[in-house]
């Protein structure tokens, strides 16, 4: 039998001793926790000021490299038309001259209702690129690394170049090729950080041949 009362002053520092622990162990939890808010907030802010390599500073295509509008592939049968319209829109806010070209063996096959003309700041323009397939074109029997169709490059050439690659093969039946695309020009006048690490590297001529 115990000589001790439950209500004797041991008792009570008993349990004032484990209220102390309790209390002791909730602190270190809400400090841990504190800590782990603390840690996460500091890296969210080491982020934002420093931003992973691997997202955030992968170099682009210098800004006067030629800019890809796409590409289209149709597919006509003999005496039929596709066309390409290009709604050509000038950014930026000085006016600018325009050249719509299709150069190459196959350029000439390709109608342009207007191949040049000046937008001012803001304002745009639809140009037609037509394509007719030629009535004196003899379909072939093409290589394993060729179809029988046309390659054809158009360019934009405003305040930047920019080019679409439209490719035009030969088929038993005709599908619509009828597509609009935009074409956004403006120029650049942000100094990005990566610009420091972009230079002009003209290509190599080729070594003149000896005689």
């Amino acid at each position: 039998m115990s000589r001790c009362k439950p209500n004797s002053i041991f008792s009570d520092f008993d349990q004032a001793l484990k209220n102390l622990f309790s209390a002791q162990l909730s602190l270190g939890r809400e400090t841990l926790n504190l800590l782990g808010l603390a840690c996460h907030s500091s890296q969210n802010l080491i982020d934002s000021y420093c931003p992973p390599v691997s997202k955030h500073c992968d170099i682009p295509e210098p800004c006067w490299m030629p800019q890809k509008i796409g590409e289209v592939c149709c597919t006509l049968r003999k005496c039929d038309v596709g066309e390409i319209c290009l709604l050509i829109s000038n950014e930026d806010f000085v006016s600018h001259d325009y050249q719509i070209q299709v150069p190459g063996e196959h350029g000439k096959l390709v109608k342009i209702n207007t191949d040049s003309f000046t937008l001012g700041p803001k304002e745009r323009r639809m140009v037609s690129l037509k394509f007719e397939w030629p009535k004196d074109h003899q379909v072939s029997d093409p290589a394993c690394c060729e179809k029988d169709g046309y390659e054809l490059l158009i360019w934009v050439i405003g305040c930047n170049k920019h080019y679409l690659n439209w490719h035009i093969e030969a088929g038993e039946s005709a599908k619509p090729c009828c597509y609009e695309l935009a074409v956004a020009d403006k120029p650049d006048y942000t100094l990005h950080w990566y610009n420091h690490f972009q230079v002009y590297r003209p290509c190599t001529t080729p070594l003149n041949k000896e005689g």
